[in-house]
Parts: structure tokens; sequence; C-alpha cells
């Protein structure tokens, strides 16, 4: 018996010795501390967590460490990843270092739990990455973004127009909620462009017509600050299947097995949920098939994504002489990780944006002097612009004013890559099948300064691109400010010499810091979809409406961590224009 129980407490403390942190050898800095106990750095990470923004301990931890690179040890891997927050390293790494480094397992665990056949949840080195490219390389080129899903953007974003001016005058001055109204018109969006998805079947389209009978509960008139609340219609439960699978991603991102406990969470709790995911997704394959095979040439033209690539894999097969497998796993996971991926991200980004709108109004009225400079046409005849003036007017005002949300807003600041072979970050060895966590709201990012890192330490691809972004000016690199993305054209005499205030600038991309879509080979792949719909929705939104300043009590910038970072307050008090 006491052999047996000595044993016992010999194998215990073998695991626990086999499971303590290992730091890399070397002098990356990492946390003393947390090196010593089997928790590592979970409890200060958990601790952020029920702030609700637990991403806000990788800031804190390469700012304790005054370090642009830090090690973090997860429970339960003894293993620690490494931390970067500096840009000018991490942009070496996505863009000119993509053979040492490839989007990490852990990623690819993460977004695996929902769509394990989307090129997503997959490595670089992955077989069926390529081939999953291929089904999807159509989606995101001008021809397809112009002519489908600008279209799709432009129709919702008018609905949105039109349900907030009733509710603007409903309101008299008093704010409401935005968040959901803005949830619904991104999910609408990316299924109409996904799955072609009719106009008056949209959860928005259904809002607005309800609306119209329903009145709001208004307030006391005593105060223009309290909140109008609004009714929200019955939402589809098949569009509810899909934001709550998709939202089941947050559960993985946080859990240290997150195949295993999201398998068992789909096996139980969830497995209706996902069951009517797959359903939905099977009816509108099967309506698309019908229609793309229809004698109707009307009928068969091509109008949303999932057109695009049943079309493609007809074609394949009629090429190899069997029968199209139109619901193969990777179809529906690359259309569902389409929608997945497109969908919060978008939506908190508008959230976010209509708070820099009303607390930044100086630059949301030149952002309308541009506007109407750019679709002067529209202007005159006081109309809306049409889809085809927003997106091929030239406006440099509206580039910035987009490119600055982006800088700013917290919707997804960090990225994921690990390391595929022994390879060296700003002079420190790090080893093979090490885990590298992006940070780009750090210390040495998009918003902050960083630490003095001397330029021997920087790969020789880093030094040789020293100056193909530039830096940011430390006095209001924390400030919300477009100017600074905006320069005179060549040939220009003086800033702001032209007959008009938007003449002689032009958008400078590579001005400064900016990692908010990743970089490389493996950056995101739905950028430019995602600026399409930003840019269409900011500018019917700033056509139509002043976005007035809400109280402070309901203009908090907190976020709470989701799949992306939401912002905890989202309200708007508008004043109607047209």
């Amino acid at each position: 018996m006491f052999f047996s129980l000595a044993g016992l407490c010999l194998f215990v403390y073998y695991l626990y010795v086999r499971h303590l942190p290992r730091p890399i050898p070397g002098d990356i800095p990492y946390n003393k501390e947390s090196a010593r106990r089997l928790w590592g750095d979970t409890p200060e990470i958990r601790r952020a967590q029920k702030t609700g923004n637990f991403r806000q301990f990788f800031h804190d931890h390469s700012a304790k460490l005054h370090s642009s690179i830090t090690q973090v040890f997860m429970f339960p891997y003894p293993k620690p990843f490494v931390l970067v927050t500096d840009f000018r390293e991490a942009h070496d790494i996505l863009s000119k270092r993509y053979r040492e480094f490839d989007r990490s397992k852990r990623n690819a665990d993460v977004f695996g739990t929902i769509t394990p056949e989307f090129h997503l949840a997959m490595q670089s080195r992955d077989p069926r990455f390529k081939g999953n490219k291929e089904l999807v390389r159509d989606l995101m080129t001008p021809g397809f973004l112009n002519e489908v899903s600008a279209v799709h953007i432009y129709d919702i974003a008018t609905v949105l127009v039109d349900m907030w001016a009733l509710k603007a005058a409903q309101a008299q001055g008093h704010p409401f909620s935005a968040h959901e109204d803005l949830h619904y018109v991104a999910l609408d969006i990316i299924l109409a462009a996904a799955f072609g998805i009719p106009l008056e079947q949209s959860v928005t389209e259904k809002q607005y017509e309800f609306l119209q009978l329903q009145p709001p509960a208004m307030p006391s008139p005593n105060s223009k600050d309290d909140p109008v609340v609004y009714s929200r219609a019955p939402v589809p439960s098949s569009r509810m299947s899909l934001i709550e699978v998709t939202g089941t991603v947050a559960l993985a991102y946080k859990s240290p097995f997150p195949r295993l406990h999201h398998w068992l969470l789909r096996k139980t709790i969830w497995r209706r949920t996902f069951a009517e995911k797959e359903a939905f997704i099977t009816n509108e394959i099967n309506k698309s098939v019908e229609r793309l095979t229809s004698e109707n040439k009307q009928q068969n033209r091509m109008r949303c994504a999932m057109d695009m690539m049943l079309l493609r894999e007809m074609g394949q097969a009629k090429k190899e002489s069997r029968t199209p497998n139109v619901n193969a796993p990777r179809i529906r996971d690359e259309l569902f990780g389409y929608v997945a991926t497109g969908h919060d991200t978008s939506s908190t980004t508008l959230s976010w944006i209509t708070k820099i709108l009303a607390d930044n109004p100086s630059s949301q009225a030149k952002l309308r002097r541009q506007l109407h400079v750019a679709f002067a046409e529209a202007n005159e005849e006081n109309r809306q612009p049409t889809v085809v003036e927003i997106i091929e007017k030239p406006a440099p005002y509206l580039d910035a004013f987009l490119e600055e949300c982006l800088r700013i807003t917290k919707t997804i600041p960090s990225i994921l890559r690990e390391t595929l072979t022994d390879t060296t970050i700003l002079g420190h060895a790090v080893p093979k099948g090490t885990g590298v966590m992006i940070y780009n709201h750090g210390p040495g990012g998009q918003l902050e300064s960083g630490f003095g890192i001397p330029e021997s330490v920087r790969s020789t691809t880093s030094q040789d691109s020293k100056d193909r972004v530039g830096e940011w000016n430390e006095d209001d690199i924390g400030q919300f400010r477009p100017e600074r993305w905006l320069q005179r054209k060549t040939g220009a005499q003086e800033y702001g010499d032209a007959q008009g205030e938007f003449d002689e600038l032009e958008y400078n991309a590579y001005a400064g810091p900016f990692l908010t879509f990743g970089g490389g080979p493996r950056g995101c792949f739905g950028k430019k979809l995602a600026y399409m719909e930003l840019r269409i929705v900011l500018a019917m939104l700033v056509w139509n409406f002043v976005f007035e300043a809400c109280p402070p009590e309901l203009s908090s910038y907190e976020g709470i961590d989701t799949a992306t970072v939401v912002p905890k307050q989202c309200f708007v008090r508008l004043k109607q224009l047209l």
C-alpha cells in the first residue's frame, strides 16, 4: 500500500513538473513568477477576462516587461508562445518571411471547429489548401465584386437608411441602440453575397416593415439623453442558427482544448443549432442548382458566391466526366466560412464607426463635404448617390476616414502564426513549432509608439523595406485623425492651394503602420469585400444623417470579447438630412 501511494505521488509530481512552463532558452522576456507555476500567465488572463476584454492582457504584458517581444505561458501547455507587438517585425513576418511562418495550428483548431474544410482552418502546407483557394479565387475579383456583391450591399444599405430615417423621426432627438441593426445589416449583406438571399427576405427589410406598425417605447420628454427602445421582429430560426454557430468560435478561441471542448458541446446542447445550419446550406444549394440548370437563361445567370462555386464544380465535373458533387464538404464549408468570417467582423467594425462619427463632428462634417464633392451630380439633384458612383468616384478623404476607423477600431487586434523552422525574431532565437501572436494594438503597433529596437537585430528583409511604410507621429498616434492618410498630389505647390478643399489630395495606403487585415499570402481573404461594404454603408449613412453626440453614459469605448471585440455600448442620435 505504501509503495503504491508513493508511486502515485511520484507520478503526480512527474506530471506536475512535466507541465511546468518551459521558457524558450535565451533572453526573450517573460514573467518570472508565471514560469514557476503550473498555471503560467493564465491567472492574469482570467482577471482580464472578468473585465470583458481579455485581449487587453497582451498589451499590458508587453508594457509591463517593456519589450516588443515576450513569452506567454498558457495552461496546460508547457511550451510558451511568443508575443510580438512591433509593427515592422510583424509586417516582415507576414509579408516577407512566410516561408518561415505559417498560420498557426491553434488557428486551424479554432476555425476547424465550425468549418474544417474552410481554407482559413488550414495551414498553407495542407494538401487541401491549394484546391480550396482555387474554388474561391474569383470571389474577390473586381468584376464579381462590382457586378454582384456591390449591388447586394447597396440594396441592404438603402433599407438601413430608410429604417433609420423612420427611427430618427420617431425618436425626436433621443438616442437609440444601433448595434443590433448593424449586426443584422451585416448578416443580410453577407447572406445576399453568399447565397443570393432576396432583399424581401432580409432581416433588415422585415424589421423595417415591423417598425412601421409597431411604435417605440418613448422615454420621458424631460431628458433628450434617455434612449428610445424599439421592439424587434422575430428573426427566422435559420438566421439565428448561423449566428449562434459562428458565435461558438469564441468558446474555441478561449478553450485550452478547442476541438474536444467544441465537439462535446456540438454533440449535445448545440446539436440542433448545427443541424439547422446544415439544413439551411443544403436548401440554398439545392435552389441554386435548380436555377443554374434551368432552361430559362434569365434564371440561370450567376447571382452570388454560391453560384460561382457551383458553376466551377459543374465545369470541372464535366471535364472529368463525372457527376458534380454540389454538396462536397469543401463547398459547404467555404460558403459558411465566407459568411462566418464576413459577418461579425463587418458588423463590429460598423458599430465602432458609428461611435467614431458621433465623437468626431469636425471629421464627420469634412467627410460629408467630400461626399458632396465626389458625388456632385447626386448632390445637385438632391438624390441618393448610386452604387456605381460610390464605388468608382475618387474620394480621398472617404478612403482616409475609413482607413483611420479601421486603424483605431478593436475588432480583431491579433494575428496567429507558427514557426516552420528554427528562426529569429528581433534577434532572439525561436525554435521550430513555436506559436507566435502578433498583437497590433500593443507597444510599437498601430496605436502606440514602441521601444527602441536596434536595426542590427532586425532581419535583412526588414532592414531592406524600412522606408516602405511611414511612421506615425508619436504626439497624436492614439488620436483619430484621418488626415494622416492624405498627402499632396505630385506637382502640388502647397497643401490646400487648389480651388477645392480636396483637389490636391490623394490617399496614401502606406502612410504608417496598419495591420488590421494582416498581410502577405495569408492575409484576410475578404479584405476587398470588407472595404467595399464599409465604404458603401459609411457613405450612405453620412450622406443621409448627422451623427450627433450621445451622452457619456451611453458612449463608453469598453469592448466585450466574443469572436471579435464588440463595443459595450453602441448608440446613435441622428438628424436626418434628406
